[in-house]
């Protein structure tokens, strides 16, 4: 079998306090990159193993303990937008892409590119024939 290895970063995105921010994700496995223009704006890249969602999980129990979602949120500044994108693959067996828009109000809105089928068939009709990107 196997694995899926991907990239995830985000777009730049203005935090109320940088340093608490980074303090606050200081045990997820990403590379914090702060604007050349304005400290106040900070993006992330994965470090996780693979390249997924960066997660920090529990030494003892290996549970993923903590959202970064939620801390993206705690420390956005008014009116801003995190988007987060990640796509990746298993060999070429088949290929994944999700992405997140984290608002500073605590709003979270998603796509998949699986969403693909079900909005082809929503324009061209339900007797089209599609298959899936995979074997």
């Amino acid at each position: 079998m196997a694995d899926w290895y991907g990239a995830t970063r985000s777009n730049y995105f203005r935090v109320t306090d940088p340093a608490a921010f980074a303090t606050a994700v200081e045990d997820y496995p990403l590379e914090l990159i702060t604007s050349d223009t304005d400290p106040y704006l900070l993006c992330f890249l994965s470090d996780e193993e693979h390249g997924g969602i960066p997660c920090r999980y529990n030494e003892e129990t290996g549970e993923e303990e903590g959202s970064l979602f939620d801390i993206i949120i705690q420390h956005l500044d008014e009116r801003q937008v995190c988007v987060v994108m990640s796509s990746g693959a298993e060999k070429m067996r088949y290929i994944t892409g999700q992405a997140w828009a984290i608002s500073w109000d605590g709003q979270i809105i998603s796509i998949s590119l699986q969403e693909i089928y079900s909005r082809a068939k929503e324009i061209l009709g339900d007797n089209v024939q599609i298959t899936d990107c995979e074997y």
